[in-house]
């Protein structure tokens, strides 16, 4: 508070924006990391700020490393399998649970991680067609999408 805008960071300013936008209805929004320097339990409220603007109707797509914030994603598109040159490929389309069975996923043995053991469960669930968030402290069911990705897409 009193801080002039040019001397927040980019991670900052990006939340002041989508706390200014939660009033408006539809758009679709993009963040770049927006995790970035943030306290675990700063992510968890930040995916809570983006549960609720999916819910609202509108389209949330991040670019994000936080396996936190992909495990909470309705779809995933990661790029690879290197970076730079060697990258600009998706190796892998789809719900975050299928990242972990799929042969051309480099992220799948650190998402089994950060899972934790809870995968079993899960893909449980994804056959019912529930929707998980909060893997670490909230289980929330939600309805997917047919056809398109839904509203949430991590990336």
């Amino acid at each position: 508070m009193g801080q002039r805008l040019s001397t927040l960071s980019g991670g900052e300013r990006q939340r002041l924006k989508l706390a200014a936008e939660l009033e408006r209805s539809g758009g679709i929004y993009v963040f770049d990391e927006p995790t970035s320097g943030l306290h675990m339990a700063d992510v968890e409220r930040l995916l809570e700020l983006f549960t609720l603007l999916a819910d609202q109707g509108k389209t949330v797509i991040i670019v994000e490393h936080n396996l936190e914030m992909i495990a909470n994603a309705d779809h995933v598109i990661e790029m690879g399998p290197g970076a730079g040159k060697h990258g600009g490929k998706i190796i892998y389309q789809g719900p975050p649970l299928g990242m972990l069975t799929s042969a051309t996923s480099v992220t799948d043995p650190f998402l089994e991680e950060q899972m934790s053991g809870k995968h079993e469960l899960l893909r449980e669930g994804a056959n019912k067609s529930s929707r998980y968030s909060g893997l670490h402290s909230n289980w929330r069911s939600r309805h997917l999408t047919e056809g398109m990705p839904g509203p949430v897409k991590v990336g």
